[in-house]
């Protein structure tokens, strides 16, 4: 596919205390702390460094916790006027697109963008089921279901309705990433962003470390022929992430990230005491994590890791038979190239499974026309967000409903779990007609709702509704 010169690919990192900015193939790359100041004179704003001079200054209101005043919904004050958490945010993201569409550059450092390998040391390296008959074929399909149009219609009366500047003309794709999978906020993100920037955007928003996937899979194959773990350094913020590519017909990348208790200011950093304290929290983390797994590459990535002088208890035990490399910008990397994925309309070639994504196959056994078939309610990889599924469904003489959960790999087994369906009317065989919707209301549950439907003229709705929520973590062999 040849990409036209107006469209752009943007890999934008919305973090508490850091946002980073990815376009034009990685070559601009732009990162600065989430905090936005306006002017004591008027209505001018300031974002990054800029923002923290003019707060300094006093010569403008600073607001330091930007990004976790939105995410509580909360409004702020800045000097005689007071904002919504919306109008404040997207204040922030018009100002960091700005430098994305190549306005003056207000503030922020503009990096090369190809990692740095910093050193190397060694070499590289089924249960009884009951039928249940679907009534119409297309059934056996999953279906998206798009952001609910209440969260549009609100954040567009916030911004008021106005779209987006137009100086990024084409198709231009936007993936913005986030720490963790927060499903109310990114419904709340994408409506906002999606008011703001019109029809002319495509929007995805995912994980950090679904970023970390898209990242890893970019580079060279003998990078992930072993276990990839990544540690990830910003202010007062440490996290530790995995990465392991199976091989095989069915090929999958499994990834987690864990924050850690522990945390380290950069500011300490600057001492030595400090540095000391960094160093041995470093040292810790990494014997804990990494003294039993086959890791071929330690990734480091973060504000933290712009200097590794500090930690050197902590790189000398990385460096024993590993390769370590550094890049402070990768999830807005992995953000951009995952943009690159949807520019080309084409997937990744291995199954994505992750905390944005669905973790195993889900299904039913149905019987369509006297023949038995497997009605998919959603695919190991997909991401869950937003994902249901509404099928109407006649039961075979049951009053429960079988849920089969395979793993996305060959390691283990396929598992069953079972919803029963009390207090729903007892009929003649086939004349229980339900309507059954499903939904994600996080990465580890799959929310099932059932209800009596009737059956004609015959046996009118009793009006009987069950919800329940399974746990997906006890799929055998799941990732």
């Amino acid at each position: 596919m040849v990409m036209e010169e107006t469209e752009r690919r943007i890999g934008l990192s919305l973090g508490e205390r850091r946002t980073a900015l990815c376009t034009d193939g990685g070559r601009k790359q732009l990162s600065f702390p989430t905090v936005l100041c306006r002017s004591k004179r008027g209505e001018e704003w300031r974002i990054g460094e800029a923002a923290l001079e003019m707060g300094r200054e006093g010569s403008g209101f600073l607001l330091e916790q930007l990004f976790s005043l939105y995410r509580k919904g909360e409004s702020a004050s800045l000097g005689d006027r007071k904002y919504s958490a919306e109008e404040l945010m997207e204040t922030f993201l018009r100002l960091v697109l700005e430098e994305a569409g190549g306005g003056e550059k207000r503030d922020g450092k503009e990096e090369e963008g190809e990692s740095g390998e910093q050193e190397e040391s060694g070499e590289q390296e089924q249960g009884p089921e009951a039928l249940i008959e679907e009534i119409e074929d297309a059934a056996l399909e999953p279906e998206d279901s798009p952001v609910s149009e209440e969260a549009e219609a609100e954040a567009e009366e916030e911004s008021g309705g106005e779209a987006f500047p137009d100086f990024l003309p084409g198709r231009s794709i936007l993936v913005v990433s986030l720490r963790f999978m927060d499903q109310a906020l990114m419904e709340r993100l994408r409506a906002l962003l999606s008011a703001m920037l019109g029809e002319s955007f495509e929007l995805c928003i995912l994980t950090h470390t679904e970023s970390f996937i898209h990242y890893m899979l970019r580079q060279e194959k003998l990078l992930y022929n072993r276990k990839v773990g990544m540690f990830e350094l910003e202010d007062r913020s440490l996290s530790y992430y995995e990465l392991r590519v199976t091989q095989g017909a069915k090929k999958c990348a499994f990834a987690f990230s864990e924050p850690q208790d522990e945390s380290i200011s950069l500011e300490a950093l600057e001492t030595e005491s400090g540095q000391k304290t960094g160093d041995r929290i470093l040292r810790r983390l990494a014997e804990r994590k990494l003294q039993k797994g086959n890791y071929g590459l330690v990734m480091l990535c973060g504000k933290g890791f712009e200097n590794t002088d500090f930690a050197r208890n902590f790189m000398s035990y990385l460096l024993k038979g590993r390769k370590v490399c550094t890049e402070q910008q990768l999830i807005a990397l992995g953000a951009l190239y995952y943009s690159e994925v949807l520019a080309a309309e084409r997937t990744e070639d291995c199954r994505l499974l992750c905390d944005s994504r669905v973790c195993c196959d889900i299904s039913l056994r149905v019987s369509v026309r006297e023949r038995d078939k497997s009605l998919i309610l959603a695919s190991a990889g997909e991401p869950w967000m937003g994902l249901s599924t509404e099928h109407e469904l006649i039961l075979d003489g049951q009053n429960y409903i079988d849920f089969r959960l395979s793993p996305a790999s060959s390691m283990g087994s396929a598992s069953q779990l079972r919803m029963h369906l009390n207090g729903f009317p007892e009929r003649k065989d086939r004349s229980v007609r339900i309507v059954l919707k499903t939904s994600f209301p996080d990465g580890e549950h799959f929310r099932v709702e059932v209800r009596d439907d009737g059956f004609g003229e015959i046996y009118p709705s009793s009006g009987a509704v069950l919800t329940e929520e399974l746990d997906l973590r006890k799929t055998a062999g799941g990732a």
